[in-house]
């Protein structure tokens, strides 16, 4: 609900794999950065998997974890 807790969020990303033509496979990193009154810094690991659709990508699947 505020600037300090949202922080600066910034991600890397580890591997990027097709999974056929319509399909892709992402792992990577998070690092948000926020000030100690703003939940301090935290760090994680994500796994993506996005559709090709008529629209663009789209992720159909998102596993985060801390």
């Amino acid at each position: 609900d505020t600037r300090e807790k949202m922080g600066t969020l910034r991600f890397e990303i580890i591997e990027s794999r097709a999974l056929g033509a319509d399909h892709h496979l992402v792992l990577g990193k998070y690092f948000l950065t926020r000030t100690a009154a703003g939940g301090g810094d935290s760090t994680g690991k994500f796994t993506l998997v996005l559709r090709k659709t008529a629209k663009g990508w789209k992720i159909v699947h998102d596993h985060t974890s801390s």
